[in-house]
This record gives structure tokens, C-alpha cells and sequence, in this order.
């Protein structure tokens, strides 16, 4: 631990401050702003997600725990960066650009799975606003902002813009005449939902004793649907070369018994 990423970075050290300061939640620390971003990095993952790379010492892991939501690499190292310059040098610039890319997080998280109405809120009441109810972050929002809605207003517009898109589930349609083989109709199978399609599917491989892990099942079920609409003549070996050969002898036969008769009755 001694020689690890959070040894030698403020990200470490907020860690730290962060793990001390959570039993007494009205204190200073705990409200300060280097601590309130690892309170924000909780509320977007869990707490394990950042504590665990922490005590482990692997930046690798807490990198890969902030993408886990579709962070990008390179705006993991630009959050970073931007902390370890602000805590050498606490500036504008860097307070808006860590505030920013903390609800960029957040947003990557919402347009991912779906949140509650309180754990949006409870995600904006750390966000660095004029009307926060902690007096430390409105009295940093004024000091290191020169628009004192501005974080707030991108934090809300973040939450309309990135709402969890959710793709309705087709229906996996199979050869009509297999349905037809179990008898059901196309009226029938427009009725079902996508879940109630895939179990018949499911009873329609098992009725042409096709596998479903076969990678080719729909081929193989299209070939048993011909077939069982083809069916062969009983005299058919299922080889047409065969069949040819064998019909040809039967012509040769037929030519032969009449050749027999002909020279008897003349």
C-alpha cells in the first residue's frame, strides 16, 4: 500500500479523509469538497467499488470499476488529473471540470439501469449549487463558479438527455409451416408475446427432434418442414442417381417383355 497509486495521489488521500470523517456526517470534513467527490463516486457505484481498489492498492481495478458503467478511459484520467491539480492548487477551472465529469458518471449510470426518484435526488443535493442545503457547497459554488446555476443546470439537463433506453423484444418467428405442424395459425402466434413465441419454439425443435444448441437449427428445421410437405414415393431410395438407375432398369424390362411378346405372337 505504501508504494501504491493512493500512497503517492490526493485520490488516495480523499479515500482516506473520507473513511475517517463518515461517523460524524455534520462535520467539515465530511462536507468538505475533496470528500463530498468520494461521497458522489459512492452514490454513482458502491462503496465497495471505490474502497476495495483503495485497500488493495490496484489503480487498475478502480479503473475498471469507474468504466463499468461506459466511463471512457481517457475521462478517467482527465477526473483524475483534474484532482490531483485542484488539490495542489484549488482553481475554477478544475472544480467545474471534477463537478462535471462526476454527473457525466452519474448519467452514464441512468442511461444504463434505472434509478430512483431518491437516488437522483440524493445524487443532486451534493452537486454545486445555490440552492444546496449545505452551506459549505454553496459557499464553494459561489467561490469557484462565475454562473452559480451552472453545475445544476448541466446536472438536470444531464438526467433529460440521458433517460435508459429500453428496446422492446422481437419475436423470433420460425418457418410457418412448423407452426402449422403444431397446429398453429399465424392469427395464433401474432397473439403471443415475444416470451410466449420463444416457448413454442422451443416445443416446435423438440417436435422435429431438432437440438437446440444446434448451431444450423433453423436450416435443419427448414429441410424437416420440406420434407415432411415432400414426402418421398415409397419407391424412392432418397438418392436421385439411384432412383435414376432404377427406373432406367425398369424401362430395360419393360422394353424386353414387350420385344418377348411381340417374337411370340408373330
Amino acid at each position: 500500500m505504501e508504494d501504491s497509486y493512493f500512497a503517492k495521489t490526493i485520490l488516495g488521500q480523499c479515500i482516506s479523509k473520507y473513511l475517517n470523517a463518515k461517523k460524524f456526517t455534520d462535520g467539515v470534513e465530511y462536507n468538505s469538497f475533496l470528500v463530498v467527490v468520494i461521497r458522489m463516486l459512492v452514490l454513482i457505484y458502491d462503496e465497495l467499488d471505490i474502497i476495495t481498489p483503495y485497500k488493495t492498492g490496484s489503480e487498475e481495478l478502480l479503473d475498471s470499476n469507474l468504466s463499468k458503467y461506459g466511463f471512457e478511459y481517457e475521462n478517467i484520467i482527465s477526473f483524475k488529473s483534474a484532482l490531483q491539480r485542484y488539490s495542489l492548487n484549488p482553481n475554477p477551472e478544475d472544480y467545474v471540470k471534477i463537478e462535471k465529469l462526476l454527473i457525466d458518471m452519474f448519467a452514464k449510470k441512468k442511461a444504463t439501469i434505472d434509478l430512483t426518484d431518491k437516488q437522483i435526488k440524493d445524487f443532486r443535493k451534493l452537486v454545486s449549487s445555490n440552492e444546496s442545503e449545505n452551506p459549505m457547497i454553496i459557499s464553494e459554488n459561489f467561490a469557484m463558479t462565475s454562473n452559480p446555476t451552472e453545475l445544476i443546470d448541466y446536472f438536470d439537463n444531464a438526467m433529460k438527455e440521458n433517460q435508459r433506453t429500453v428496446i422492446a423484444k422481437a419475436k423470433e418467428l420460425l418457418n410457418m409451416g412448423a407452426y402449422a405442424a403444431l397446429n398453429y395459425t399465424l392469427d395464433d402466434i401474432n397473439a403471443m408475446s415475444p416470451d410466449e413465441v420463444d416457448e413454442i419454439n422451443k416445443k416446435v425443435y423438440m417436435h422435429f427432434n431438432i437440438k437446440d444448441t444446434a448451431i444450423n437449427k433453423k436450416y435443419l428445421l427448414d429441410k424437416a418442414v420440406y420434407d415432411l410437405n415432400h414426402p418421398k414415393p415409397a419407391y424412392s431410395t432418397g438418392n436421385g442417381f439411384v432412383d435414376m438407375l432404377f427406373f432406367l432398369s425398369i424401362l430395360v424390362t419393360v422394353i424386353l417383355i414387350i420385344v418377348v411378346i411381340t417374337i411370340i405372337l408373330v
